[in-house]
């Protein structure tokens, strides 16, 4: 596992998401030459091949099956870069499924409803593993005048507005927060959500990920670029074949680093 930075000035502002069910891609992956393929470690050598610095696991699997997880996330860490690494829809049961991640390969450990459910377990992890190492993951749908956080996979509404959230894991020190769409999310028609990633940016005082939307490298130029947003993540658009992962930083090498830095 490479040490982990959220400083972008050297590492590219793109990040490639692959979920994960039973050790294997929820769905096929598009492969150069037309090929397909369920094997994780194929695509993210892919991504890796590509270019990617940083790649996020979304593993769908529940804890009980630990004793699969964690040696997938060691072998799928043994070809470098960054893991970001979600499991169970952002969740852990204690301090030692966090430990365990880390200790298997994972770069940072992404949490969604942790941060809901079990704050101060966030806050142990920060103090233990340090802030870099936690990724705060927010689930959100715009609810009248305000986005609110769902947890348990966008599936449970929470009440708690999402740039309260956003201050709230800020406080507990993370080293980044990723505010998904929702009601983009699978969608490469609408592009980023900019509303939501800007203001999100404007409350955070970490490097904030842009999710929920992507249809091409253009829509990670705009949001990076119309945003204070470090970076943007996208699944369909790689995983279909659409693009590939080196093409989208090609497009957002174009941004001057002034835009793009943390």
């Amino acid at each position: 596992m490479n040490p982990i930075t959220w400083s972008n000035d050297d590492h590219p502002p793109v990040i490639p998401c692959l979920d994960i069910d039973h050790s294997k891609a929820s769905t096929a992956a598009t492969c150069p030459q037309g090929n397909t393929s369920n094997d994780p470690i194929q695509i993210l050598d892919l991504y890796r091949d590509e270019g990617a610095d940083k790649i996020f696991l979304d593993i769908q699997n529940s804890w009980e099956d630990s004793a699969t997880i964690l040696p997938l996330v060691h072998r799928l860490s043994t070809g470098g870069g960054s893991l970001l690494v979600s499991v169970a829809n952002g969740s852990a049961r204690d301090d030692h499924d966090i430990d365990a991640l880390l200790e298997a390969g994972a770069a940072a450990v992404s949490l969604s409803t942790t941060t809901v459910q079990a704050p101060e377990l966030v806050a142990r992890a920060v103090s233990r593993h340090g802030g870099e190492r936690i990724l705060a993951v927010a689930n959100t749908l715009r609810n009248a005048d305000r986005w609110e956080v769902y947890i348990r996979g966008g599936k449970t509404p929470t009440g708690i507005d999402l740039l309260t959230w956003t201050r709230r894991v800020c406080d507990l020190g993370v080293g980044a927060v990723l505010p998904n769409s929702l009601a983009r999310e699978g969608d490469t028609t609408g592009g980023y959500d900019l509303p939501l990633t800007d203001a999100v940016t404007q409350r955070a005082c970490v490097p904030v990920i842009a999710s929920g939307g992507c249809g091409s490298p253009e829509d990670m130029v705009e949001v990076l670029s119309r945003t204070a947003a470090s970076y943007a993540l996208a699944h369909t658009i790689f995983h279909r074949g659409h693009y590939s992962v080196g093409e989208a930083i090609t497009a957002c090498a174009r941004i001057g680093e002034d835009v793009r830095s943390a």
